[in-house]
């Protein structure tokens, strides 16, 4: 009697399954990452790279607005630290508390405290709060009018706010467009008076898919992580998680245009549709 063989696949075989399966496996990936990495690739690195000084060399009041407690510290800390180190007044506005108006812990004090001690990390000058409630933004009635009277108050020569209108799809949420929106219409609304557009502001839209300028963080790039986990109140995990994560973040927005860390902009061009939106 002849004893039935049992046919086994070679090692050889395995390997190279589980080759072609890792492959697919990255393929698929990237394939779902393409729309977000497409996001950090300025049309023109070049150029984004060269527009940088334009706006660290000229800026000597800076007006940031913000909706949430710890949005300026994650998506544009390292260029507000560079303008506060190259001499400019930094006043960061924050619209909300952070919390919506069915919170069952008030966080707003705790929050506040934070955006203060992170201010102080980054240098901020002054810190405006206009204590609109979380989630409520969009329907917010005053929120336009208080940001235009920041404005008026400050009269920066840069502004930095959400982008409204091609947001990065990681950020898209109702507090941010209505942010956004209410700084353009403020800039929209003082431009008349100005013949010429002489003295008008440079708006500079963070969280923005569609960047066109590139700031090197390097030199901020400490600073920025030591202001962000001053936001403990919301933090998920351990402090040390942050800085490796922040890096990334700031090593992949560089890399297209040759930095090891950077920040992406869209500048705001007053003449096109975008701006007298209401």
């Amino acid at each position: 009697m002849f004893e039935r063989s049992r046919m086994r696949p070679r090692p050889g075989w395995r390997r190279t399954l589980g080759w072609v399966g890792l492959a697919a496996g990255g393929w698929v990936l990237y394939q779902a990452a393409r729309p977000i990495l497409r996001e950090f690739r300025p049309a023109n690195p070049r150029i984004a790279r060269h527009l940088r000084e334009r706006y660290m060399e000229r800026a000597r009041c800076v007006v940031a607005v913000t909706a949430h407690p710890d949005d300026l510290e994650i998506l544009c800390g390292g260029t507000l630290r560079r303008l506060v180190l190259g001499g400019a007044r930094v006043v960061a506005v924050v619209a909300s508390d952070g919390e919506d108006q069915n919170s069952r812990a008030n966080l707003a004090h705790i929050r506040h405290a934070e955006q203060c001690a992170a201010a102080r990390v980054l240098g901020y000058h002054d810190v405006r709060f206009l204590g609109f409630p979380g989630r409520e933004l969009e329907r917010s009635e005053g929120l336009d009018a208080a940001v235009e009277r920041i404005l008026e108050e400050e009269a920066p020569d840069l502004i930095m706010a959400f982008d409204a209108t091609h947001p990065a799809w990681l950020l898209v949420h109702p507090d941010h467009i209505a942010v956004g929106r209410a700084v353009v219409n403020a800039v929209v609304r003082q431009r008349g008076p100005r013949a010429g557009g002489q003295g008008m502001p440079e708006v500079l839209l963070y969280g923005t898919s569609d960047p066109d300028v590139l700031i090197d963080i390097r030199d901020a790039m400490q600073d920025k992580v030591r202001a962000l986990v001053q936001h403990r109140s919301q933090l998920r995990g351990p402090e040390r998680l942050y800085a490796p994560l922040l890096r990334m973040y700031g090593r992949i927005t560089g890399f297209a245009g040759g930095l090891e860390y950077a920040e992406k902009f869209r500048r705001l061009h007053l003449g096109r549709p975008e701006a007298g939106q209401g």
